[in-house]
């Protein structure tokens, strides 16, 4: 009878595990807590920067968005890789994924490189890769 009592508990916890909801990966802090050192930004507002709480105000603000993206391997070779930001976006954001979607897809079509520094280009990047932030988790990040 113990015996089949153990393997009820465990048959359960398997269940129970298995159906809990899996929350986002936090952003790399190491990367972050990088990022900001090299471009002199406060730690406290590269976070909010990765997290789209803030929108860069400053050039270095910018290029610690361009060293967190050339770092995470969305920006290669000074292309934005629009279809990885994509994917990482849909592990935050519910489906359905048509307007996001369709959103990455203007972003990449109509993305402009000329006449501008990586870090501009990342910083335009990251504005137009942001979805509606009503969709996004608190902890939302590129």
């Amino acid at each position: 009878m113990k015996f089949f009592t153990i393997i009820a508990v465990v048959c359960y916890l398997f269940v129970v595990t298995n159906c809990l909801p899996t929350l986002p990966s936090l952003p790399n802090t190491e990367l972050i807590n990088q990022c900001s050192q090299e471009k002199g930004v406060s730690l406290e507002v590269a976070n909010q920067l990765v997290r789209h709480q803030k929108q860069a105000s400053t050039q270095n603000e910018k290029c610690l968005l361009s060293c967190y993206l050339k770092e995470s391997g969305y920006y290669v070779n000074g292309k934005v890789d629009f279809d990885k930001i994509l994917d990482s976006h849909k592990s935050f954001i519910p489906p359905p994924y048509d307007e996001l979607e369709k959103m990455f897809k203007d972003c990449k079509d109509n993305f402009v490189y000329d006449n501008k520094d990586e870090c501009q280009v990342a910083y335009d990047a990251y504005r137009c890769a942001l979805p509606n932030k009503s969709q996004m988790s608190p902890s939302f990040v590129v």
